[in-house]
């Protein structure tokens, strides 16, 4: 299951020991580039092509996605051809939902390592574990804000699935949504400034939008 896609391109720097087993090709972490200003889609006059947009010329060059083909659930890394697939998890648990943030300088996902999905990071290698959240119930569904700021996710512990935000360092957990429906799946608007999510709060699964801040909630698709 693909998850993520980035472009970068920078030397690694020097790194701690890793944790056992090391992954066989340790990944270059990309240093800074999530600080890059934010571009949202554009359309460029070019004159050989007219226009076009800035994802039909700039190439992916990094994805990841979960795989079952260990009989588990780990996480792997890959150009953005498919090609020099890495694993970087090797825990018994399930390993999934990955998502790279802006530079790939980190891996936000969800793991039942310890008896209930929690959200980890991870740097694009394999090392530099980080839990994130710890509750007795599952928080699942990372999603990175465009400037690597902020991660939004899906969180049971009031019962029912409703959306949560944090920093990046999983400080300052709010959660965001507060209706007795399932609110899920969350995602950032390109300028970091909306959520998308999934709702089911009005009989089926229909798609909602936000407020960064989770005001502001409305309806956006109507299928029953």
């Amino acid at each position: 299951i693909v998850s993520g896609l980035c472009v970068a391109s920078l030397p690694p720097p020097a790194m701690a020991d890793p944790p056992a087993p090391t992954p066989p090709h340790p990944r270059p972490r990309y240093e800074g580039l999530e600080n890059l200003p934010h571009r949202a889609l554009t359309t460029l006059q070019t004159a050989s092509q007219g226009n076009v947009t800035l994802s039909q010329f700039v190439p992916w060059s990094e994805l990841v996605f979960q795989s079952y083909r260990d009989d588990n659930w780990e996480i792997y890394l890959a150009n953005g051809d498919g090609s020099n697939q890495t694993r970087l998890t090797y825990d018994g648990a399930a390993d999934i939902q990955p998502r790279l943030n802006r530079g790939c300088t980190r891996i936000a996902f969800a793991s039942n390592r310890t008896g209930n999905y929690e959200i980890y990071t991870m740097y694009p290698d394999g090392w530099g574990l980080t839990r994130l959240t710890a509750n007795g119930t599952d928080d699942m569904n990372p999603s990175w804000s465009p400037d690597g700021t902020k991660i939004a996710f899906e969180a049971y512990r009031d019962g029912q699935a409703e959306i949560y935000i944090m920093n990046a360092d999983g400080s300052g957990q709010a959660r965001l949504t507060w209706d007795g429906a399932y609110d899920g799946e969350p995602t950032w608007s390109p300028g970091g400034t909306r959520i998308a999510f999934t709702s089911q709060r009005s009989g089926g699964y229909a798609i909602w939008v936000m407020n960064a801040d989770g005001s502001g909630q409305t309806q956006l698709s109507t299928q029953p």
